[in-house]
């Protein structure tokens, strides 16, 4: 590895914070843990610079590899804009959900955008209910459109070192974990909050969150909240590949109580590190979960009501953060009694077709 690009791999950046394109990156989701620009914030000037540079730098690489297929990520802006200016090559988009959410919520170029990914040759979906989703988004023929899920690092991801499983400070302890951004899209406001509704008492458990930060002030807010609530609440920070999976396997339960999600791949990487899960009930997940991951221990949490795709109605949240504590509960005597230790032969053998290397293939394929 160099910059951390593999040694051999050609490399084409594209430079924000410059002088011929002045912003930071856009982000694919409004809240980022790293300086970004909201899609919402492009005004026509930046659009222009945004689509000048990218298609200089990425005319150069196509000079210099000549592909005979443009893979590109995310159903959005700099797709729409590949598949214009490249009309006779075969183009194929991989679908995140980030990316119908922003469509959705964005007037940024609309027409350009839902015309263009149209016209894509294929298009790569994480699971059956995105499909429809995109098919009724972007009135794409059905055939264009291939479900090939989600694939994880088994090699950092897993069991072989020894999991030790509850708190290693403590031994009488469950050690939960949340993994994402600290931010309340992703529920963690909620997760704190659904605490006081646990029947498992304060000092049975211990919560540890891992992230990075979004907005500063929200994640501020957060901490504070986690500061006053009188149970025992850990921020990790923001972690590698490799010491998160270290962090799964001290622990014994994996939360992740988020509004919106694709395919949530913390959610595998936790149950590879031997873990149970308590998720939100998200659109398409708990189908795809059930099909490939039958043996898992996972608790699903009913959505609160939304609006305007993704927000949360804070009457409801109440509701959302009693039920959240109900299956954390729920999941606490499963674990304590031993549950997911006498399948974790059946989950590890489920989990070899989702590696990303199983998922590389359905690709080529």
């Amino acid at each position: 590895f160099k910059n951390g690009i593999i040694a051999g791999v050609k490399f084409y950046p594209v430079l924000h914070e410059t002088k011929s394109l002045n912003f930071p990156v856009c982000g694919m989701s409004d809240s980022m843990p790293y300086k970004a620009t909201k899609y919402s914030n492009l005004t026509p000037t930046m659009t222009d610079d945004f689509t000048r540079e990218f298609l200089k730098v990425f005319d150069e690489a196509y000079k210099e590899f000549k592909p005979d297929i443009i893979v590109c990520h995310h159903l959005y802006l700099l797709t729409a804009i590949i598949r214009a200016n490249y009309p006779n090559d075969k183009i194929y988009g991989i679908c995140h959900g980030t990316d119908l959410r922003q469509f959705k919520k964005t007037d940024l170029r609309r027409d350009f955008i839902y015309e263009n990914i149209k016209r894509l040759d294929r298009i790569f979906a994480l699971h059956i209910q995105q499909k429809e989703d995109i098919i009724e988004t972007f009135n794409v023929e059905e055939k264009k459109i291939t479900v090939i899920g989600v694939g994880y690092n088994e090699k950092i991801f897993n069991t072989k070192e020894d999991k030790k499983g509850l708190n290693p400070e403590d031994n009488s302890k469950l050690r939960l974990i949340f993994a994402g951004k600290i931010c309340e899209k992703k529920g963690v406001k909620s997760l704190i909050k659904s605490l006081k509704y646990l029947k498992t008492k304060p000092e049975d458990f211990k919560l540890v969150l891992a992230g990075g930060v979004g907005s500063k002030e929200e994640y501020n807010s957060i901490y504070n909240l986690a500061l006053n609530s009188g149970f025992d609440i850990e921020f990790l920070g923001k972690l590698s590949q490799e010491k998160l999976a270290e962090e799964y396997r001290k622990s014994d339960i994996f939360i992740l109580p988020s509004f919106f999600e694709g395919l949530p791949l913390v959610v595998i990487e936790a149950i590879a590190c031997g873990l149970s899960v308590v998720v939100t009930d998200l659109p398409g997940v708990r189908v795809w979960l059930n099909h490939m991951l039958p043996d898992a221990n996972i608790k699903y949490v009913s959505l609160p009501k939304m609006s305007n795709v993704d927000e949360v109605l804070e009457e409801d949240l109440v509701n959302f953060e009693k039920e959240l504590a109900k299956n954390i509960d729920s999941i606490c005597l499963e674990v304590k009694a031993g549950k997911n230790g006498n399948i974790q032969n059946k989950i590890q053998d489920e989990l070899k077709n989702i590696t990303w290397e199983n998922i590389a293939r359905q690709v080529l394929k």
